[in-house]
């Protein structure tokens, strides 16, 4: 981590040396995003679903059709899926830490693309504070450092907003056709990552456009923003008689509100795009039909192998009933994210209530307003629908970051609202003291009370730098912000270790899924209640499901080697209802993963 001091120094010593800058920048968002990046095992559902799949790719050589577990898993397309094989393939070794780097790789240029497409409208020290922020928040560190989709998703929906808004502002007829196809291919990309998703993006990028290209940008956000209250509010009525009237709630979760949504701010937006109507709305479908053109082979070629019953029950399923009906793991209030958003983006959250300032709007650029509105808007949408989870809203947390860095970028003495520089005032003392403090104390507590040396070496380092850190900061108070910067990444960064060291020790599926991929490689018939997608990707073979508690009684109770993989709970409550089993017994666990996973077997493990 010196890299954060070479881009504090650089920072201030260096301020119009912008091409150091952005070299620095690249380093210090890698040395972040692989610090102990292989540490973890894989543990969640959600990475399992994604490091698992490339996994069984280069095993069966089929790049077409993802597979869990040798089940069809094509809940999302493959893109992220071939990259990761494509690692696996180059390396020869299928890990946590190869199955890791796309993502790292993309979080660290999503921070260099931030500055540098920020940097010619919003200004250079706007454009390093954006990137920043976006460095050091904790929800969006969190999925740089992961297998999953929300990172690489998050950047080609940026490139390809941030391309569209700059083929709209070309005037040269051929810059604005490049713009385009760069823009249409960073939406293929995202096509290709997360399926439909990506267009709900790049409508509210057009409706953010055409308003930020007009004359009366605040009265229309003004209307805009009154009917949202009232979708918002329709929204919660409808949820609550949803709760009352569980028989209707398919009925009652129709997205009206959501539709009514999106045509108000796209008549709005038409009505206010004025000249640049036209080359806005052109330009949007261009970069869709290049982006779909990009992306139908591939769905061809599934349509092709599947027929279109397989296609359409699994569209309905991942699009329709999301929308419709949140399940129990995804579901929340259309408040979910505004109370979600403070901790995902500490300690930067508590300074958004700036962003609703009418003094700033007035005084910022045309780019602050995109970002506002293409920030808020897109939170709009999302909670509207019926699925919530943090990372639905990922893709526009860079542009909801860009305001904050207008904000950290002016001189205090600047500001004309006395109110806004109180409030900064505050913030910074505050958190130049707090910081620092919490990360020392972190790494005391974990001495004493999980005194393993190769946690405390990890974390032990950030801490002092978080020290060194805050006391600069108490020196210097015109370099406080930058002092939370450096604070906060290091704090975030000890939290993400300390949790992944954790969960690796006491909720790990490697050991026992290992152990039954060895079984069935073997020979021995092994047969599993249910394999979690992080437990396939260990086991490193398909396992087959048996749910019939009759059949697996009758093999365990046989003379033939067999072993049922199955949690600890449903063992007593299903297996043994019928009664006890003569041979059957415990070989392996109950491990902590998913709730006491265990072996169950009627013979000894073998040599």
């Amino acid at each position: 981590m010196p890299g954060v001091f070479v881009v504090i120094v650089s920072f201030f010593v260096n301020r119009n040396s912008k091409n150091r800058f952005g070299w620095m920048l690249l380093a210090l968002a890698l040395v972040t995003v692989f610090y102990a990046l292989g540490r973890a095992d894989v543990i969640t559902d959600n990475e399992g679903q994604r490091a698992t799949p490339p996994a069984e790719m280069v095993r069966s050589g089929n790049y077409l059709i993802p597979t869990i577990n040798g089940v069809d898993y094509l809940v999302k397309p493959p893109l992220l899926y071939w990259a990761i094989a494509g690692l696996y393939n180059l390396t020869g070794t299928i890990s946590p830490f190869i199955a890791r780097i796309p993502t790292a790789l993309c979080g660290a240029l999503l921070v260099i693309a931030a500055y540098l497409a920020f940097r010619r409208e919003a200004g250079e020290q706007t454009a390093r504070w954006a990137a920043f922020l976006l460095l050091a928040s904790p929800y969006a560190l969190e999925r740089m450092r992961w297998a999953e989709l929300d990172i690489p998703l998050t950047l080609a929906v940026f490139l390809c907003v941030a391309a569209f808004r700059t083929a709209v502002l070309r005037e040269s007829g051929r810059e604005r056709a490049l713009w385009t196809l760069g823009a249409g291919l960073a939406f293929g990309a995202a096509i290709m990552l997360k399926g439909p998703v990506p267009f709900l993006f790049l409508w509210v990028a057009a409706v953010a456009q055409l308003i930020t290209q007009g004359q009366n940008a605040g009265r229309v956000v003004r209307t805009g923003l009154l009917w949202s209250i009232v979708a918002l509010a329709v929204e919660m009525a409808t949820q609550a008689a949803a709760a009352l009237a569980p028989a209707h709630a398919k009925l009652l979760g129709t997205p009206v509100e959501l539709t009514a949504m999106l045509l108000l701010w796209t008549a709005l937006a038409w009505r206010n795009g004025g000249s640049v109507r036209l080359r806005t709305v052109g330009t949007w479908l261009a970069i869709m039909l290049v982006g779909v053109a990009l992306s139908a082979p591939w769905g061809l070629a599934v349509l092709y192998q599947k027929g279109w019953p397989y296609i359409s029950a699994m569209l309905h399923n991942q699009v329709v009933e999301r929308t419709y009906v949140a399940s129990r793991i995804n579901g929340g209030t259309p408040f979910y994210f505004l109370i979600a958003l403070p901790a995902m983006l500490a300690p930067w959250g508590l300074l958004l209530p700036l962003q609703f300032s009418k003094g700033q709007w007035k005084a910022q650029p045309s780019v602050y307003h995109f970002g506002t509105i293409m920030g808020w808007l897109s939170i709009l949408v999302f909670s509207l629908i019926a699925g919530k989870e943090y990372e639905y809203i990922l893709p526009c947390i860079p542009f909801l970051l860009l305001p904050t860095a207008f904000h950290l970028a002016a001189e205090t003495d600047s500001l004309t609202q006395k109110w806004v520089a109180r409030w900064l005032t505050v913030w910074r003392n505050v958190f130049t003291i707090l910081l620092p403090v919490a990360a020392i104390g972190g790494a005391i507590y974990l001495t004493i009370t999980e005194p393993l040396p190769s946690l405390l070496l990890l974390v032990w380092p950030l801490a002092v730098l978080a020290a060194v850190a805050g006391a600069l900061g108490i020196v210097t108070p015109r370099g406080r912000t930058i002092t939370i910067f450096s604070a906060a990444l290091c704090l975030i960064l000890m939290g993400l270790i300390v949790r992944d060291d954790r969960a690796t020790r006491e909720t790990s599926p490697r050991e026992l899924a290992q152990l039954c991929g060895d079984l069935v490689r073997g020979g021995y018939a092994v047969e599993a209640a249910k394999i979690y997608p992080a437990f396939a990707f260990y086991a490193a073979t398909p396992i087959p499901v048996n749910i019939s508690p009759e059949d697996i009684r009758n093999k365990l109770e046989s003379d033939a080697p067999f072993y049922y993989l199955i949690r600890e709970k449903d063992y007593e409550q299903f297996l043994l209802k019928g009664g006890k089993i003569a041979n059957a017994k415990i070989v392996a666990g109950p491990y902590g993963f998913k709730k006491d996973m265990m072996l169950a077997g009627n013979a000894e493990l073998p040599e």
